[in-house]
């Protein structure tokens, strides 16, 4: 995987705050899986993959076996309202490129807060509605894999509706930034 810009941030952002073991929990990748090549790089890590359809469930199964990480990866059916995980019981939560797919967004940040470990960090980044065309189109070229998801930058949220909702979440002490055409929410 190419990694885009906001992708490398988030990567050094996640070693900075020493998510290096425990569990991650990673929802809704598409065909990036950015959790897989993270888990990849972190050998006391574990990824719990939540948000996926069948083909794609499959898809990131080969992937986690071409990785070397496939015992360490499991896969759950596709979250509806609730994640299928306990209160308080993984160490960190990344999502990518899925936000503005949820139904209920603010529920399923909500769904963070609960099943984050105290202490917990997160990483929630989105293409923004309020991005350059041009930058999406450039971004889009130079990693076919974001192409598809910067081509639904119209149905997103703009920087300032990202941050509004998470406001309005349990989720706490977090930062947003813009990094290229993507907005980024990132726990402290």
């Amino acid at each position: 995987m190419q990694a885009t810009p906001s992708l490398q941030t988030i990567f050094q952002c996640a070693q900075a705050h020493h998510v290096k073991f425990g569990s991650l929990l990673e929802i809704g990748p598409g065909s990036l899986w950015p959790g897989l090549h993270y888990v990849a790089k972190h050998p006391d890590l574990e990824l719990i993959g939540v948000g996926y359809s069948s083909q794609e469930r499959e898809a990131a199964q080969q992937h986690a076996r071409k990785l070397q990480v496939s015992s360490r990866v499991r896969y759950l059916d596709k979250a509806g309202e609730r994640l299928p995980l306990e209160d308080k019981s993984v160490d960190a939560v990344i999502s990518y490129g899925s936000l503005h797919q949820w139904s209920r967004p603010l529920a399923m940040l909500d769904e963070m807060a609960r099943v984050l470990k105290w202490g917990g960090k997160f990483f929630v980044g989105n293409v923004r509605r309020d991005a350059s065309w041009l930058s999406t189109f450039w971004f889009g070229l130079r990693n076919p894999g974001l192409k598809a998801m910067y081509e639904t930058r119209p149905q997103t949220l703009d920087s300032q509706a990202f941050k509004h909702l998470l406001e309005m979440s349990r989720l706490t002490e977090w930062s947003v930034s813009t990094i290229g055409p993507d907005v980024w929410a990132v726990s402290k």
